[in-house]
This record gives structure tokens, C-alpha cells and sequence, in this order.
């Protein structure tokens, strides 16, 4: 049996509007005005009776008002442009709640409410949200933010860089997996498990890519996971790709000074100076890349930590896309060649593809752009935690209140003794607070806002460190600074060899005594003669006695031989002394002779 068609509210608001201003204000009959305008007589009579209040529509009252409705949908933006978004089931919740404070208990919210609350908000949508740390979400604060794109200024307009983007380059490296997660395929409708043939393991490849604020991108740096190469590796590579090789299939310091001489200083534009933008992990620079940047009049600009996701242009430009069109000439190699996975030497020619797809000139010059760094624009980033957001007002525009307590329904609330209504209103003047008050326009609370508390986005320091906050290490007090670290980092290196190789001496110390202790295997009672012999003394020569000396009372004869050394330091010392003393005895001995000898000479 087919369902009755929906006949009622056919008709647009605005004609209820018209129809009732005609009624009210130029005289027509409700039957002619409802002719006129194409509205049921009954329902025009009972509009201007004031039987149905203006605006109402047919059905049950709904749950939220508008303006509570309105307040929702900013809670829900803000909360989710802070890092803090709600899901469905949280936003059900709510509404619960504030139903329940509304003295409506046995009301049930379903996904069919959240629906239309979206059909009435068309601001609001579905998303999956992606995981931010902590530290991202701390760095990502305003301040850091401006003090990195005031750095940025003074370093761009100071070697006339300013809006020159055939002169501005970032570089930044990815990882391609050899089997990628599958895409969204078709399959029969209520099948629990979908599967695709791929290959084993985890294993991916390094990628490093350089790119022009010009839309220009340079070849890129393929890095395998083996020491040797096969050249059916490079088979329908990208030309003047270079090739490199770590054992944990990640780029190394060595590694990206190798590509900073062999591919970026060949393929940049031999005006100088240029401006090469990277983050400021240890495995992209060293005091040999920094003195031939420096050389080379490369100004190398390190970016703010835990931000590239928001500075950072290839980032924002090029490598979504480049992941999605991985994922999508992976699954168009398995599905042409079934039974056949993505190896290292396939890799070749699928990135080619993917790579022309996704290092275009628009996806290039948008991530320069998006970034504010091509054209130079430092309110392109958006935090979330910006205090001068328009989205929220204060509390007290929204409320006429400095402060609204928090209201529980399941908490009864109390109301103290004011002891300024014991005395009589002609003994007590205003104030002009008082007057400010009164004259303050006062908005009704909604329930709703009782349940509403906007979660505080975690900032950052007070403190902002330089390196926080973007870097030029071409500079000579970077230089200066990388130097004296390197100098101390060898040092270190050298100091923990020293304690490797004194370690080492200890241990095979240790095994060589234990070895003498299990070849001359002394019995107890040897101990026994030994250690009291020991104890008390006795100097009798015996190779037993002192080989066990030796094993077992390591320390004392170490001592005693310190002891007997210093003894034949103060005997050799006494010695030298008693010998100078002799020395000057007899020189005394022979002045007085000749003195008498003078003396008997004049008698003469």
C-alpha cells in the first residue's frame, strides 16, 4: 500500500509573511489574501489570530532551540580547530544532557537527529581526524609562529629574496612503502573480509625531493636498503635521478651532503644567493654542509621544530598527492599482473608515474603559497589557539556576565545569605559598578551553555628559544656554534673509546686471573696458612705464597708496592740531602783550611 504524500507546508515562508502584512496593513480579507498567495484559509487565520505563533513549523517541538542550536555548531568548530573535536556519539550526549536538564527524562537522541542537525548546519561535516602529538600541537602556538615568519622577512628582504621564487627552494624527504594500504574497492554488500594480494614485510623507500617556489621540482634522491646496485633498479627511472644507499633505509648526514654537491649545486640557477628551506633534523646538516653552503652563497633556512606540518611546502603541497597516486599505480600494477607484488625493481618505473602525476607546477606553487612563504604572507597559517580568533566572543559580550557558574541537574543548589539586605536601601548609595550593571544589556542563559566547555589548547612556552622559532645556519654565529659542538661531540667520541678500550684491558684483566686462579687450584688449608702468613707479616720468600698474594690481595700489594716506592722516593731524597749537606760540610772545611793557611802566611 502506498504512503500518503506530505500535503501540509507546501507553501514558502516568505508568502506567510506577504499574506499577513496584506491582511494587517492594506485591508484584505484572510480569503482573498489566502488565494493570493497560495495559503490554506485556516492556516492564515490562525497565524493572524495568534492561534500559531509566526515561524513555528508542523511536528513535535524540537529538542534545541535555534539559538542553542547555534551555540552547538560553534562549540563543535571551535573545539575541533583547537584539537579537541567531539564525535557523534559525544555530541548525543550533550543534547541528552541538556534535555535531561529541561525536566524531559525519557527522551531517546538518535543518529536520525544528528542528521538533520547537519542538514540545518551545513557547516559541520564527518572527518577523520589526524593524530597531532603533543609537541606539534605546544610548537604550533601564535607567537612562534610570527616570530618564524618575522626571522623569514628580515632574511628574505636582507639578500633581496623577497617574492622570488626562482630563487627559493625546500627539500624534504618521504617514504614510499613497497606494499601501501589498499584503496576502496567494490565487493559484495555485507562482506565482513576484503582481501588483496600484496607482498611481505615493511620495507620502503627513501625519497628525498627538492622543489622551486616556481612550480620547477628537481630530480629526485631514490635511497635503497642494499650496498650494491643492479641496474634493473633503475629501469624507467626519472632523469637525473640519483641513487644512494643506507642500511635503515633513511638519509644520513653523509648521504644528503652527497646529494647537496652531486644534485642540488648541478641543477640551481648559478645567481646567487639562493634560500634552501628544510627542517633542522640532525641527518640533514653538518659543519661540512654548512661551509660549503657558505661557499656557495646557499642561505640554509632550518624551520621551526614539530611545525613542518604547517611551514613546511612539500608537506602541504606535494606529498599528499604523491602518496595517493603511490597508492593508486600499486594497485593498477597487481591488478594488471595478478600474482605479482611491488618489489625493489619495480619501483622504478611506478614512481616515475606517481611522480609525474603529483609534482605539478599547481600542487607545488600551492605549498609555497598555503605556507606564506611565495608570495610572503604571514597570516597564511592558521593556529588554533589564536587569541584574536572572531569565531568566539568574550563571555561577557555573549552573557552580559563576567562569570557563569557551571550547572549540574543532579546537584541542588543553595543560595547564601547576603548580609547587605539587613540594612535599609536609603542607607546604602550606588556605585557607579552598580550603574555599569544596570545599564548592561543582560542575555538569557541557554541551557545548553551549562554543558558547554571549550577545552584549553595546550601552548607553549613563555620562553621562546631562537632555534624555536626558524634559523639561518649559514650565519656566522650558527657556525661558530656548530664548530664548538662538533669539537666537543669528538671529544666525547674520543673519551668513550678511552673507557671502551680501558674495559676492555679490565675485562681481559679479570679473565686472565681467573684463568691462574683455576690452574694453580690452592686447597683450604693453603688459604688458611696463606692469609694468616699474610696477616701477620711474614716476609718469607715462597713463589706459592706469592703467587697467591698475587690472585687474592691484589690491592695490598699494589699498595705495598706504592708504599715501597714512596719509601725509595724519601730514601732517595734523604740520600740527595745527606749528600748536599757532605758537599757543603767539606766546601766549609776546605775555606777554613785555606784561611789558616793564609793567615800563617802574613805571620810569616
Amino acid at each position: 500500500m502506498a504512503t500518503r504524500p506530505c500535503t501540509y507546508s507546501t507553501w514558502p515562508e516568505i508568502s506567510m509573511t506577504n499574506a499577513i502584512k496584506a491582511v494587517e496593513e492594506e485591508g484584505l480579507t484572510v480569503r482573498l489574501a489566502a488565494e493570493l498567495y497560495g495559503i490554506p484559509k485556516s492556516t492564515l487565520y490562525d497565524r493572524i489570530r495568534g492561534n500559531v505563533q509566526h515561524g513555528t513549523k508542523p511536528g513535535p517541538v524540537p529538542y534545541l532551540t535555534k539559538e542553542e542550536e547555534v551555540i552547538l555548531a560553534k562549540f563543535l568548530i571551535k573545539c575541533s580547530q583547537i584539537g579537541f573535536p567531539r564525535t557523534v556519539s559525544e555530541v548525543l550526549a550533550l543534547v541528552r544532557q541538556t534535555i535531561q536538564s529541561k525536566g524531559l527524562s525519557d527522551v531517546s537522541i538518535s543518529y536520525g537527529w544528528w542528521q538533520k542537525f547537519c542538514s540545518r548546519h551545513s557547516e559541520l561535516s564527518l572527518r577523520t581526524a589526524v593524530p597531532l602529538s603533543l609537541s606539534r600541537a605546544m610548537a604550533t602556538d601564535n607567537s612562534v609562529i610570527q616570530k618564524y615568519f618575522d626571522i623569514l622577512e628580515d632574511t628574505l628582504k636582507e639578500n633581496s629574496l623577497f617574492n622570488n621564487p626562482t630563487r627559493i627552494f625546500n627539500c624534504d624527504e618521504t617514504g614510499l612503502p613497497l606494499n601501501p594500504k589498499s584503496l576502496k574497492v567494490v565487493s559484495c554488500r555485507g562482506a565482513k573480509n576484503v582481501s588483496q594480494i600484496t607482498g611481505e614485510g615493511k620495507s620502503q623507500i627513501t625519497v628525498l625531493a627538492c622543489t622551486c617556489a616556481a612550480g620547477v621540482p628537481l630530480p629526485p634522491f631514490v635511497i635503497f636498503d642494499r650496498k650494491t646496485f643492479n641496474d634493473q633498479l633503475m629501469v624507467g627511472e626519472i632523469p637525473g635521478t640519483l641513487y644512494g644507499s643506507s642500511p635503515n633505509e633513511w638519509i644520513s648526514r653523509e648521504l644528503f651532503l652527497y646529494w647537496f654537491r652531486k644534485l642540488f649545486l648541478t641543477s640551481v640557477p648559478r645567481v646567487r644567493p639562493l634560500l634552501l628551506l628544510m627542517d633542522g633534523h640532525s641527518t640533514h646538516y653538518g659543519p661540512d654542509l654548512i661551509k660549503i653552503a657558505a661557499e656557495e652563497q646557499i642561505l640554509i633556512f632550518v624551520l621551526p621544530p614539530n611545525t613542518t606540518h604547517l611551514t613546511q611546502p612539500l608537506d602541504k603541497g606535494c606529498f599528499g598527492p604523491l602518496k595517493t597516486a603511490w597508492k593508486a599505480v600499486c594497485h593498477e600494477f597487481c591488478t594488471k599482473n595478478p600474482g605479482r607484488v611491488v618489489t625493489r625493481y619495480d619501483f622504478s618505473v611506478l614512481f616515475a608515474d606517481a611522480w609525474r602525476r603529483s609534482m605539478t607546477q599547481r600542487n607545488i606553487a600551492s605549498g609555497f603559497e598555503v605556507t606564506g612563504i611565495c608570495p610572503f604572507n604571514r597570516n597564511a597559517i592558521k593556529t588554533g589557539n589564536d587569541k584574536q580568533e572572531t569565531i568566539s566572543r568574550s563571555l561577557l559580550d555573549q552573557t552580559g556576565l563576567a562569570y557563569i557558574p557551571l550547572y549540574s541537574p543532579d546537584i541542588k543548589r543553595t543560595r547564601d545569605h547576603d548580609s547587605s539586605f539587613n540594612s535599609s536601601l536609603l542607607e546604602r548609595s550606588l556605585s557607579e559598578n552598580d550603574l555599569s550593571q544596570a545599564v548592561t544589556p543582560m542575555r538569557r542563559v541557554m541551557p545548553i551553555e551549562f554543558f558547554l566547555k571549550t577545552p584549553s589548547h595546550p601552548s607553549s612556552k613563555s620562553t621562546l628559544k631562537p632555534k624555536s622559532c626558524g634559523r639561518v645556519l649559514t650565519s656566522v654565529e650558527f657556525m661558530t656554534c656548530i664548530e664548538e659542538k662538533e669539537r666537543m661531540k669528538q671529544e666525547a667520541l674520543k673519551e668513550k673509546e678511552r673507557k671502551r678500550i680501558a674495559r676492555l684491558e679490565n675485562q681481559k684483566e679479570a679473565n686472565r686471573v681467573k684463568e691462574l686462579k683455576r690452574s694453580a687450584n690452592f686447597t683450604m688449608s693453603e688459604h688458611r696458612q696463606f692469609s694468616k702468613r699474610f696477616e701477620n707479616g711474614y716476609d718469607i720468600p715462597n713463589e706459592r705464597y706469592e703467587l697467591w698474594v698475587q690472585l687474592y690481595r691484589p690491592n695490598m700489594t699494589s699498595q705495598d708496592s706504592n708504599a715501597e716506592d714512596e719509601d725509595q722516593d724519601s730514601l732517595s731524597n734523604d740520600t740527595d740531602e745527606g749528600e748536599e749537606l757532605s758537599m757543603s760540610a767539606a766546601n766549609s772545611i776546605e775555606t777554613q783550611t785555606h784561611t789558616v793557611t793564609a793567615n800563617n802566611s802574613k805571620g810569616l
